[in-house]
């Protein structure tokens, strides 16, 4: 995996996206026909309308639309993870014959709970009567789904939350608590973990005085005033949270393309494609892993094998010194003897010590060898 850094030129990217469908425009880049829209709005560059490459094969095309006037930054640049070659296509063997699931085409939503889940029921029932907090809305607590939405809100998310386990478990994946204080919602598909939550989406505005802060306020008395009021929108998020799916799009939401329960089946394929990568990656820690211990052991190996050999000489120049100790002594002993200096017994005396330093004479004891 490496960095890319994508630089978008208004003007250049204009001329591109007239000029080839923006499906070809966004794989020059190296991004989704998604993204690649998302970087035209910003840069409030026109998009051909639909329909419009078959006209102009059908030559029947009309003059495209300027390019209208932008007060903002004529160049962006967008810094993103891409993986390399190799990693994709083990991702696409991956999906192809390890996760090569039935994917439903749509999952349902009932519009009243009906034998729910016991994960679902179990959050059901702790935030029954709850009040919202700070932000206008309920979590979900410990040992329960990661849930953040507003009681008018809360009936909704729990329905969609039961589609959505009951759909992972009929692929034969589990949906689990866990995590940091039992507080996190995992997805575990072929042995990855992922993390996920629905979250409403939370407005915030300049705090506004209330009628009985302003009355405070005009006597001069002293109150605590928050910075910010937040206002719950009624727009929910299903999400994957935490690290990971570089390059991948990680949430569903209820916008303008529909409401959240209509995409609970394209949530379930991000899942899929998102434990596909999370596998790849976890493979090639395990394996860079391996080949770290692998070179550790072969350094290992070799240190061990330089030890010994270091230990060899040094035993071969001890014996080496003892052996000629020895000699010297032995010639002295002859010479000793020769010249009636000593007697035999002296001399017989002298000899043993002589094979008690010779390491040609004495046996070989732990840790010598006999070459």
């Amino acid at each position: 995996m490496r960095w890319r850094e994508n630089r978008y030129q208004r003007k250049q990217l204009y001329d591109e996206v007239w000029a080839e469908p923006a499906t070809t425009v966004a794989k020059r880049y190296g991004i989704s026909s998604v993204a690649l829209a998302k970087i035209c709005r910003k840069l409030a560059v026109p998009l051909p309308p639909r329909g419009h490459w078959t006209l102009v094969e059908l030559k029947k095309v009309g003059p495209r639309p300027p390019l209208p006037p932008f007060q903002g930054q004529e160049t962006i640049s967008v810094t993103r993870y891409v993986r390399d070659e190799k990693e994709q296509i083990e991702i696409d063997r991956i999906l192809e014959n390890e996760m090569n699931f039935s994917m439903p085409s749509s999952v349902p939503v009932a519009a009243a709970l009906h034998k729910p889940h016991p994960l679902v029921e179990k959050i059901r029932a702790a935030t029954k009567g709850s009040k919202p907090g700070e932000y206008g809305v309920i979590w979900g607590g410990r040992g329960e789904l990661d849930l953040r939405v507003s009681p008018d809100c809360l009936g909704r998310a729990l329905r969609i939350y039961d589609a959505l386990i009951k759909a992972i478990e009929g692929l034969g994946w589990r949906a689990v608590i866990g995590g940091r204080e039992d507080m996190e919602t995992h997805v575990i598909i072929h042995g990855e973990k992922i993390q996920i939550g629905i979250d409403e989406q939370v407005r915030r505005t300049e705090h506004v005085l209330t009628p009985k802060e302003e009355r405070k306020k005009a006597r001069g008395s002293y109150f605590f005033s928050p910075r910010w009021d937040y206002h719950t929108t009624g727009e929910l998020t299903l999400r994957i949270k935490g690290w990971g799916g570089n390059g991948l799009r990680k949430s569903c939401s209820d916008g303008k393309q529909g409401l959240l329960e209509d995409k609970i089946a394209g949530f379930l394929d991000i899942l899929r494609k998102y434990a596909a990568q999370e596998l790849v990656d976890r493979r090639e820690r395990e394996r860079a892993v391996a080949e770290r211990a692998a070179e550790q052991a072969r350094l290992a190996e070799i240190r061990a094998r330089q030890e010994e050999e270091k230990r060899r000489i040094q035993q071969l120049e001890a014996e080496a010194g003892d052996w000629y100790k020895a000699e010297r002594i032995r010639a002295f002993v002859n010479a000793a003897v020769h010249s009636g200096k000593r007697d035999a017994a002296w001399e017989e005396w002298a000899l043993k010590h002589v094979a008690r330093i010779d390491p040609l004479q004495r046996p070989v004891t732990q840790g010598e060898e006999r070459r």
